[in-house]
């Protein structure tokens, strides 16, 4: 398990318009109570010194369909925001790749998202997600478990195990090409992007598991 810190900016990532064109704004997602990463609507808490500004520039924001200001705290103000079907979410993906979004605010003309994975493959998963879809992306933090017991760097996972042996029984690996990457990825219910992930560090690993000789250091 790990945690790690990403700044990203897109324009098409939620909000991208209000965050450029209010840099004093402090926007962040609320937690609620859903557990479906792609629903439309969200509550967003916003700090702001001029909300008519804020509010002109949700009117003009293309990842935003609706608004609407639910209540007025010390803190600022919440608002429930419906998507347009334009915008870009990267939480979809964190659910794919085992993860989970601990916290998302504004910063610096982006986003500023605190993940906590099931490890490093996640990481790197994710990481070709948002490098395939032109995000600008910075990885600001990385921190990682250190109980006893967890899974040497050196073994397979179970998604890399389940990709291998699909790609294997479905014929990826013949010559001719039985499946193609679409196949598997719908066979295996995750992305193109995701599944060539996994076929690559599996066989990474089991390259370096049994025909690379481990120096001691």
């Amino acid at each position: 398990m790990i945690s790690t810190t990403l700044h990203l900016e897109h324009t098409d990532l939620p909000l991208t318009r209000v965050i450029r064109s209010v840099p004093d704004a402090n926007i962040r997602v609320v937690p609620d109570a859903s557990t479906d990463p792609d629903h439309a609507t969200h509550y967003f808490q916003i700090a702001a010194p001029d909300f008519s500004e804020i509010e002109t520039c949700l009117v003009d924001d293309h990842t935003v369909e609706t608004f609407s200001m639910i209540s007025e705290t010390v803190d600022g103000r919440i608002y429930l925001i419906e998507y347009s079907d334009r915008v870009v979410l990267v939480s979809p993906t964190v659910v794919e790749v085992q993860g989970l979004v601990l916290e998302s605010r504004s910063r610096k003309g982006g986003w500023e998202l605190r993940l906590q994975l099931a490890g490093y493959d996640s990481l790197y998963e994710l990481r070709d997600y948002i490098e395939e879809h032109g995000f600008e992306y910075d990885i600001t933090e990385i921190s990682q478990a250190t109980e006893s017991g967890l899974q040497s760097e050196n073994d397979l996972t179970e998604p890399q195990i389940e990709a291998l042996v699909c790609a294997y029984r479905d014929g990826y690996f013949d010559k001719p090409r039985e499946a193609s990457l679409e196949d598997l990825s719908s066979v295996l219910g995750i992305s193109q992007v995701a599944v060539s992930g996994r076929l690559k560090r599996g066989i990474e690993r089991i390259i370096e598991k049994t025909l690379i000789e481990n120096d001691d250091k």
